[in-house]
Formats: C-alpha cells, structure tokens, sequence
C-alpha cells in the first residue's frame, strides 16, 4: 500500500469520505488502471450512496483482477444495500469460492437468507460465521442463528450454540436465559436450574422466575 492509498484508507475509515475521494481521483489521473483506486473509490460511494458510481468502480475492479480481496464482496455489498437480494447473494458465493473464511461474507450472505425465512440456508452460513469469531455482529449471529435452530426444530444445534457463546461471554445473560429454557426443554432439569440461575443473577430474574422454579421444582423430583 503507498502513501496515498494508505491515507485514503485512513480518511475513508475515519468517515471523511470526500476527502478520500480527491486523493482516490489523484491517483486515477496519474493511472487511470490502478487497481487500488477503483477498488476504494467504490467504497467511498457505496457510502455516500452514489450507488451508480459505485458499481462503476467496483466492476473496474474486477475488470482490472477478476481475484482481486473483497472485489466481489464489495460488489455484493452495493447490490445488497440496493435491494437486489439475488445478485447480491451471488457476488457473495463468488467471494466464498475465492476466500471461504471471509467472515463478513458469510454473514451477510446468511443475513439475507434470514430475511427471506430460509432458515436452513441462513443457518449453513451463520453458523461458520460464528467459527469464525465475526466479532463486529457476533452477538446479532448467534441471536439470527438461535432463531434459525428454534425454526428447524434442532434443539441440539441450539444448546451447543448457546453453550459456547456463555463460555466466551460469561455475562451474556440474555444467553443464559435463551440456553436455560432450552435445557428446561429437554428435560435436563440440574443445567437448566444452572443456567436460569445465573440468567437471574445476571439482572434477567424477573423474566426466568417462573421457569426456575418449575426446573428447581421438576429437579427435587427426579
């Protein structure tokens, strides 16, 4: 990265977007092919929402290297904010085929799926996103990818989501109640008691009271 391109990344990321773009333009008029400058002029406008502008960039780009990081990210990226779920979602596989670990793809590819109820689908990529530690929306993930569990009826896949977000967050006590209810569910009356106890702990007592003591009650039973 030279020192134009890493200062128009910097104001770009800082939100100084006009500011990025008189470099970006700087450096296209000395070349009018670099790869650098298309690449970060179709971010500035995707921000601005100069969305025509921005597909212009981002398919020079791939014009320019068809293997380009995050081309086709960026591309699915506009077409998602556009609304156009399908084209979007297609320029988001073309990444995954160039980078399957990219987690921010994975997990707008997943959000879109969720959206549209296909909860089968949203699962297969959310679920990879949470592997990966997609830390920006790892909360607003592992919520999406509950709710895709609690659709499909796979209380396993729900337990073992929940069980591994409290041990990375021990104070998440909105998991807590999420994996409480769900042991209550299945009959594991000792983890659920564990679980809605430290939900309550953790300030949520008023909305797992009456769940705590049926599995309390339904534990001194068995």
């Amino acid at each position: 990265m030279d020192k134009n391109e890493d200062e128009a990344v910097r104001l770009l990321e800082g939100g100084k977007l006009r500011q990025a773009e008189r470099i970006l333009k700087k450096m296209l008029a000395v070349e009018s092919n670099c790869l650098a400058a298309h690449f970060h002029l179709s971010r500035v406008y995707r921000r601005t929402q100069e969305y025509e502008l921005a597909l212009c960039h981002a398919r020079r780009t791939l014009r320019l290297n068809p293997e380009e990081p995050n081309a086709c990210l960026n591309l699915g990226l506009i077409y998602d904010e556009l609304g156009r779920d399908s084209l979007a979602i297609s320029y988001y596989k073309r990444e995954l085929s160039r980078n399957a670990s990219s987690a921010e793809t994975l997990w707008n590819i997943g959000r879109i799926y969720f959206k549209k109820h296909q909860w089968l689908r949203a699962a297969k990529y959310l679920h990879r996103c949470f592997d990966l530690g997609f830390k920006p929306d790892l909360e607003d993930t592992v919520d999406k990818l509950g709710m895709c569990y609690h659709k499909l009826h796979d209380v396993r896949s729900y337990i073992e989501l929940f069980t591994r977000y409290v041990q990375m967050f021990p104070n998440a006590g909105w998991a807590f109640v999420n994996l409480g209810r769900a042991l209550l569910f299945v009959n594991d009356y000792k983890s659920a008691t564990l679980r809605l106890s430290t939900a309550k702990r953790l300030g949520h007592g008023k909305i797992v009271g009456t769940e705590l003591a049926r599995a309390k009650q339904m534990m001194s039973r068995s």
